[in-house]
């Protein structure tokens, strides 16, 4: 069973290799795809100088503080997911920048396939659980001793009463509303 799990594990390593191969770009397609929705909404967004590398972005009431030396924004988004959020998006966008200098390394291509290459690691050789040198080792179950301790299991008291509260029920109560009659909706009708 091992062996087959080692088996499914390199093939689907092989898999994710050559897709990553496959990619011409710096940084993985579903870091590409979520800087696209931020390219797409940071436009909405002004960007304020206010220190070296540090901008506020704003938009309406909103306002978020931007530090691109340490590439951090004030909702940390950015430092949670490790790529530019909108607002560090349109800070990086005002620069007249790219957002993919700005990612983490973690999303590169170039890690994504250190980390699929595990192939050196994962080559295992005939492993042996268990050496013997005949089968006749253990000819009966006499030959072992067992070194096991002796343990005092307590004895539970099976008809023992467990204090369960009482279940509080609301009483139904009937509220008795009386009925428009005919004749009052009637002269309603009549006044209108």
């Amino acid at each position: 069973m091992l062996e087959e799990i080692r088996i499914y594990v390199t093939e689907r390593l092989c898999i994710y290799k050559a897709k990553g191969q496959s990619w011409d770009l710096g940084i993985c397609p579903s870091t590409r795809l979520k800087l696209n929705k931020h390219k797409e909404t940071q436009r909405f967004w002004q960007v304020v100088p206010f220190g070296y590398m540090q901008f506020e972005v704003r938009v309406g009431t909103e306002g978020y503080v931007v530090d691109l030396n340490t590439r951090q924004c004030g909702c940390r988004a950015w430092h949670l997911v490790g790529y530019p959020c909108v607002h560090g998006y349109a800070t990086i966008s005002s620069l007249n920048r790219d957002a993919k200098e700005y990612v983490s390394e973690w999303f590169t291509t170039s890690m994504y396939a250190s980390k699929v290459d595990l192939e050196a690691e994962l080559k295992v050789e005939h492993v042996v659980m268990f050496e013997s040198e005949s089968d006749s080792d253990f000819e009966s179950e006499s030959d072992v001793e067992a070194n096991v301790p002796e343990v005092d299991v307590p004895e539970l008291d099976v008809e023992a009463e467990v204090d369960v509260p009482e279940v509080y029920v609301v009483p139904k109560v009937k509220v008795d509303v009386p009925l428009v009659q005919d004749n009052l909706v009637g002269e309603i009708q009549d006044d209108i």
